[in-house]
């Protein structure tokens, strides 16, 4: 049986599809693909197709012509065989190696530099073929706390980094400046906002506007945010000062969304969410009610809800009574079903409820609290709910010892 053999012809056809190949990619890509492929790989395959197969199809002519010998298995099959070999192994490392390739310096260097250069839906597109799905996002928490790249890949797709920070694990968020990068990005947003006053899409109705609006950016700033702070409380990570940081900063936040509220006249501010800010402060304040039920965070959100919630009665002008009613409401459930049972935790929560509305210079408050109050009562006791002695108990404690001490 004879072996395929392979002629300088079949050589020189081989390596102008190669050329052509490499000239269907972009000069950027083309430029990513060869860093992802490594010097060795570059280097070895450059040999086998420059060097050792035109050796090996001449090999028969020089041991010939030198040696006067002949050999039963032909050099030009054996470069038929290197040739198929090298197709093979490249096929292979296409299929299974090419995104688990670990991250280099020079990668790194190579995305930000093309920032400058790529539209960043065509940089992203490169990124996500080249580097999605990876085994450990971690060796990208560099390039994502790039806050240029991240602010741009925010923009283009939320979805790609959102899971890409649910890979990563707490330390490497909170090791790099992603939770900064994050909160000073939500800063700026709020401030450009505030400028634009009524004018800004968050100070718009979303029944109105429509889908138009639907993505903005603040909304997936926060949404990063909720998947760090996630992340940090599934590996019970709170010591960390990064952490602190990101953990502090959520009263802030809320309290910015809050002040930068300024709408129209016409706008209806009795409903749940009237604009978009709206929805963004029930955003945060869904986030504490249900991470506290988890009892390893109650020291780390407990007074910050409370903070939140009595930030609402501040700006009674704008978050009408109705919208205090139903927070103040879901804040009370949170405070006797979790929150109770810790003394500390309780008595603090308490004393801020009292030193907050019953100190405020704004004698609306008082009364605003007063009918809250009074909506907790009825949403309990008017429903038909079996209430037990327990719930009556904590109930008439908070009457006795907060109610009481603001009104009387």
């Amino acid at each position: 049986m004879e072996l395929a053999t392979m002629q300088l012809s079949d050589w020189f056809t081989v390596v102008t599809i190669l050329i052509a190949v490499l000239a269907f990619y972009k000069p950027e890509e083309r430029k990513l693909l060869m860093l992802k492929i490594g010097t060795t790989n570059l280097l070895c395959t450059s040999i086998i197709l420059c060097v050792v197969i035109p050796f090996l199809l001449y090999y028969d002519r020089l041991i010939c012509y030198y040696f006067n010998s002949c050999v039963t298995i032909l050099a030009s099959d054996w470069a038929f065989i290197v040739l198929i070999s090298l197709v093979a192994y490249w096929v292979w490392w296409f299929y299974f190696k090419l995104k688990k390739q670990a991250i280099s310096d020079k990668i790194i260097q190579f995305y930000k530099d093309s920032i400058n250069t790529l539209p960043f839906d065509e940089l992203l597109r490169l990124f996500i073929k080249y580097e999605v799905p990876i085994e450990k996002s971690s060796d990208y928490a560099t390039l994502l706390s790039d806050s240029i790249f991240y602010n741009a890949a925010l923009q283009i797709n939320s979805k790609f980094i959102l899971n890409e920070f649910k890979k990563m694990d707490s330390i490497t968020l909170l090791n790099h400046r992603i939770p900064r990068i994050i909160r000073d990005e939500m800063l700026v947003q709020i401030a450009v906002q505030k400028r634009m006053g009524t004018l800004s899409a968050y100070n718009q109705e979303p029944s109105k506007i429509g889908s138009e609006f639907d993505n903005l950016i603040l909304f997936k700033l926060l949404d990063c945010y909720f998947v760090i702070l996630n992340t940090c409380i599934r590996q019970n990570n709170f010591s960390h000062n990064g952490f602190n940081i990101i953990n502090r900063f959520l009263p802030t936040i809320f309290k910015e969304i809050l002040f930068s509220i300024n709408v129209n006249t016409d706008i209806n501010l009795e409903v749940e969410a009237p604009t978009y800010n709206h929805k963004l402060l029930n955003k945060i304040l869904s986030y504490f009610s249900d991470v506290l039920s988890d009892n390893l965070v109650i020291n780390h959100f407990a007074e910050f809800y409370c903070d939140c919630i009595l930030r609402l009665f501040e700006r009674n002008d704008v978050v009408k009574l109705e919208y205090i009613k139903i927070q103040f409401n879901y804040f009370l459930n949170t405070y006797f079903k979790y929150l109770y049972s810790y003394e500390e935790i309780r008595k603090s929560i308490n004393n801020k409820v009292i030193e907050n509305i019953k100190n405020s210079s704004n004698s609306i408050i008082a009364d605003l609290f007063s009918q809250c109050w009074e909506y907790s009562d009825n949403d309990i006791f008017n429903d038909g709910n079996n209430i037990s002695n327990d719930e009556m108990a904590k109930r008439d404690y908070f009457s006795q010892n907060v109610v009481n001490n603001i009104l009387n």
